[in-house]
């Protein structure tokens, strides 16, 4: 018989072990699905992420990067064994256009602003900016619609701001701006060249970097002969071209090294005070031009007739207002071989010729020699005697000996001093006797001073027959010389300055005068070429001959018979003006044609 009563309170604890045993098992498989589940989406890049399970049912949350993350989570954990149900509660980031990218960088601190795309993204950038400081602020947010290559357009956006001490990058799509200061000359060109080498697709749209200022604003050039090399600061990509523009045009033909770094600070005018300092140069051998603020300095070797006062003179009228020259250390070249002579004529004439080797010293020789008569010649200032000759006291010897004597010559070398010259005998004697006893530093290389001898004179000869009458030229020859001289009325055959060879613009005159000469082939002509007084006599009757026989030359070329034309060269013999003015020296340096 089944008594109820008795068996039914034994079910209530049967009961509560049960559903404790079910209850047990209910939270092993929500926490089994949960570990499997969060384990599959740990690789599925999401931000944030939750699993929240309900029996079999998942229910995801947090943030995915794009709608291809959110539906491969998705899949994901619909794939983990045992999930019966996908609940979607992921998130998608807003898509943002344009989209932004910042940096400001304020000492040793960066601070991130703008949209990322993704973790891996914003962990690159982030990593990127700790190079540039140590304390990286990250205020980036999620956001769509970044460009290709987003980390690596970001690591370029910040690079610049490594080498400023503070300044801000903005990337927008792919246009970047970069703006700040930098410490020190090098950084500035660092963070301007960082700016300008941007990843494929990326365009700089404006680079503001303030250079450093300099104080004080230092430049200089220094030339050996072969090689001009720039360096110090300049204001501007435009200040460096104009300089180095101003360096060709001045010194053609020599290597330019640019070293020139860019800073702020320059004073005003800088630009022109750059050019003179260049065309400073230009006078000089070799040298270096420096302007510190606005003091510039020279120093160097001076060309030919090139000296401290020449080159001085230009930089003053050259710079421009509110710069000076504060050093001037020109010094004059070396010339070999060193010559300066003083020649006195029998009628007092006085020529000075050959080189000094200061402004001063020069000054002083002319004085002298203007004690022997009246003066004409020059003397060019150039360095070259050796060490212990003393040229003023040489100077003094020479016009002392030649003072006395009816013509003298004295010629100071890098040998010694030389004196040539006659006189009476008891001068002679007196003469030598002063040239026995020189003071230091002048060295007596010859003394070459004849006594002039006072015979009787010998009765006076017959006269001489007088000369038969000149024979009458022919017409043809009286043509020819007419052809010739109308053609060189108005016109002169000029030579490159120092050499006999015959300037381009004269070369239409020879053809003309070729043609005179063919048209007269039986006419015997004479070239003669001329100088000025300028220089040693030798050589000027050198340069004469060589000139004419330079016209012979070209006249043959054209077609005009050799054994019908002689060159001959009289050097300064035949002067037809004033060798005293510019214009009588230049009327003086001239070809003739003597038709016979």
């Amino acid at each position: 018989m089944c008594r109820p009563s008795r068996w039914f309170p034994g079910l209530l604890p049967l009961a509560l072990i049960l559903l404790a045993a079910l209850g047990l098992k209910t939270s092993e498989i929500k926490h089994d699905l949960t570990t499997r589940a969060e384990s599959a989406l740990a690789g599925a890049g999401l931000a944030q992420r939750s699993v929240d399970v309900h029996g079999r049912d998942v229910t995801l949350g947090g943030a995915a990067f794009s709608a291809e993350g959110q539906n491969k989570a998705v899949a994901t954990a619909d794939a983990v064994n045992g999930v019966r149900l996908v609940n979607n509660g992921l998130t998608l980031p807003a898509l943002e256009k344009p989209y932004r990218f910042g940096a400001v960088r304020a000492g040793d601190a960066v601070t991130l602003t703008g949209f990322t795309p993704d973790e891996t993204t914003r962990a690159s950038i982030v990593a990127s900016a700790k190079k540039i400081a140590p304390n990286v602020v990250d205020k980036m947010t999620y956001a769509q619609g970044a460009p290709a290559n987003y980390a690596a357009l970001a690591a370029a956006a910040l690079a610049p701001l490594g080498k400023l001490k503070a300044g801000a990058a903005d990337l927008v799509d792919t246009s970047y701006t970069i703006t700040g200061e930098a410490p020190d000359a090098g950084n500035y060109a660092a963070a301007n060249a960082a700016a300008r080498t941007l990843p494929a697709g990326m365009t700089l749209a404006k680079a503001d970097i303030k250079a450093p200022v300099l104080s004080p604003y230092v430049w200089s050039a220094t030339n050996d002969g072969k090689t001009v090399t720039l360096e110090g600061a300049v204001p501007s990509e435009e200040a460096r071209a104009a300089a180095l523009a101003a360096a060709k045009s001045a010194l053609p033909g020599v290597s330019i090294v640019d070293r020139m770094t860019l800073a702020a600070g320059a004073p005003a005018g800088f630009g022109g005070a750059v050019g003179a300092g260049l065309s400073g140069l230009s006078h000089l051998v070799s040298g270096k031009a420096s302007l510190v603020d606005q003091a510039l300095s020279i120093i160097g070797i001076g060309k030919q007739g090139e000296n401290v006062d020449t080159v001085g003179a230009y930089l003053k009228g050259a710079l421009p207002g509110g710069f000076s020259v504060a050093r001037n250390e020109v010094k004059v070249g070396e010339q070999h071989p060193y010559v300066f002579e003083i020649d006195r004529s029998t009628d007092g004439k006085v020529k000075v010729s050959g080189f000094a080797p200061s402004e001063a010293a020069r000054a002083a020789a002319f004085a002298r020699a203007k004690d022997l008569g009246a003066v004409s010649g020059a003397a060019q200032l150039a360095a070259g005697l050796p060490g212990g000759i003393d040229f003023g006291q040489s100077v003094n010897a020479g016009v002392n000996a030649i003072a006395r004597l009816k013509w003298g010559q004295m010629i100071l070398g890098e040998d010694g001093l030389v004196i040539h010259g006659e006189g009476d005998e008891d001068v002679v004697k007196a003469v030598r006797a002063q040239l026995a006893h020189l003071p230091a530093g002048v060295k007596l290389k010859l003394e070459d001073i004849k006594s002039i001898v006072v015979a009787a004179p010998p009765p006076p000869p017959p006269p001489p027959p007088p000369p038969p009458p000149p024979p009458a030229p022919a017409p043809e020859a009286i043509a020819c010389q007419k052809g010739l001289l109308d053609r060189m009325a108005n016109n002169k055959i000029n030579f490159a300055t120092g050499s006999a060879e015959i300037a381009s613009a004269s070369q239409a005159l020879i053809d003309e005068l070729a043609s005179v000469l063919k048209s007269c082939p039986a006419a015997i002509v004479e070239v003669s070429g001329h100088t000025d007084n300028v220089g040693a006599a030798d050589m000027n009757k050198g340069l004469s001959d060589r000139r004419a026989k330079a016209v012979v030359a070209a006249l043959v070329k054209r077609g005009v018979a050799a054994d019908h034309l002689t060159g001959v060269g009289y050097g300064e013999e035949r002067p037809i003006a004033s060798n005293d003015s510019a214009d009588g020296r230049a009327k003086n340096r001239r070809i003739e044609f003597s038709v016979k």
